[in-house]
């Protein structure tokens, strides 16, 4: 239990509880150690996939009505509890579980401000209240205040050691907000020594090893996953990725087809087979995947790169493939890659050598600015080698 409310909030919750749920178990009792009934089960969140439906992968967040409320509205409703009922506990005062439970129905309803000013009364009330430190992080981190929600995740992991998901959560914040690969896996390897079935552990740990150039460790890492949650689309994405970034063509297509047999929506599956068919000379193929994908996601950038160079390279044509690279600009107009591939095109197909200097100086500009070095290693020799006057810095400055 993680909060037990003197009051009652929204549809007459006031208990919060971390038990693995799955869908369909609203209504459903909680029961104690005892078998004794404790409350009934409302609400269980789960995370959404990239398509945006519900993946089924809990998050250890429920809500339920405590049985000693029911109780006073039971016989009405014609519920014989037979008094097989858990004693509550119940105090007048007010209390830090108060305002945590009525800080999660606030961020539930989108006042994000309402529900720090909450989570902070309840920190005011119990200084030890670890959850209340966890859900304020993640809050934070949400907003964009990384080294808050750092400094609420450490203090949560300070009073309990051994909650799987705080090690999780700052290993995201490291990751992703820090750029610390390694104390990421640090806290990665930690939630899944507590929880050997923490599911999103293994996947964004499989991503860390991969960023760090561990191929096997991130490939068990997904394996592992698949196990676990067999109907993970996202771990099936992954791992194809990187059975495709190791040449492991067949391998990622058989990753790539139960990603769209699981979620039929998810634009990232036909991205990825579009690759794949374009690598084993499937043009045909991979122009249909391009197609599907734009098609659930319109914005996607690096889907009209790719199709617009499958166009310009493997299909002849130039019109469609210009008009790619054209939306991929107007789509993400700071992406480096954009520009070099359209640069690229514009001298090699157009015999615009004026439009594609230009376009491939502003791809070393962008990825200077982003620090990716590749890009731009990649765009100075591009210009060198059509003669460009006045080139770029070769030096690169991270």
């Amino acid at each position: 239990v993680s909060a037990n409310s003197n009051k009652t909030f929204d549809k007459g919750y006031s208990l919060i509880y971390s038990n693995d749920t799955l869908p369909g178990m609203s209504g459903g009792v909680v029961l104690n150690s005892a078998g004794e009934l404790v409350a009934i089960h409302g609400r269980g969140d789960r995370e959404k996939s990239s398509d945006g439906s519900f993946s089924g992968v809990k998050t250890g967040f429920n809500l339920g009505i405590a049985i000693n409320r029911f109780g006073t509205i039971s016989s009405s409703l014609g519920v014989n509890l037979q008094g097989q009922v858990a004693a509550i506990p119940q105090s007048t005062a007010i209390k830090a579980d108060d305002y945590f439970v009525s800080a999660v129905e606030k961020d539930y309803k989108g006042d994000t401000e309402g529900a720090l000013a909450d989570y902070n009364r309840a920190i005011q009330i119990n200084p030890n209240y670890a959850k209340a430190y966890f859900n304020r992080g993640q809050l934070k981190d949400v907003k964009g205040d990384y080294q808050e929600a750092l400094a609420d995740y450490n203090r949560a992991i300070q009073i309990d050691p051994n909650n799987a998901d705080f090690y999780y959560s700052r290993g995201n914040v490291k990751y992703i907000s820090f750029n610390d690969p390694k104390g990421a896996l640090a806290d990665y390897n930690r939630a899944i020594q507590i929880d050997p079935n923490n599911d999103m552990a293994y996947l964004n740990r499989g991503n860390v090893r991969s960023a760090l150039n561990d191929p096997k460790g991130a490939l068990a890492d997904y394996n592992s996953l698949i196990q676990i949650a067999p109907n993970f689309a996202s771990a099936y994405i992954n791992r194809g990725h990187l059975k495709y970034s190791e040449g492991d063509y067949r391998g990622a297509l058989a990753d790539y087809n139960r990603v769209i047999q699981i979620a039929p929506n998810d634009d990232m599956g036909y991205f990825g087979r579009g690759n794949v068919r374009s690598a084993l000379n499937d043009p045909t193929g991979a122009l249909a995947d391009y197609n599907r994908a734009v098609q659930i996601f319109p914005d996607f950038a690096e889907a009209y790169i790719n199709r617009g160079y499958l166009k310009s390279e493997k299909l002849n044509d130039t019109k469609g493939a210009l008009a790619d690279f054209n939306r991929a600009i107007q789509i993400a107009p700071n992406y480096a890659k954009a520009y070099f591939n359209r640069g690229n095109f514009k001298y090699r197909y157009l015999n615009d050598r004026s439009g594609g200097i230009t376009d491939m100086r502003q791809a070393a500009k962008l990825s200077k600015q982003k620090g990716n070095q590749y890009i731009y290693s990649l765009a100075i020799e591009q210009l060198r080698k059509w003669g460009a006057s006045e080139l770029p810095d070769p030096n690169f400055t991270k």
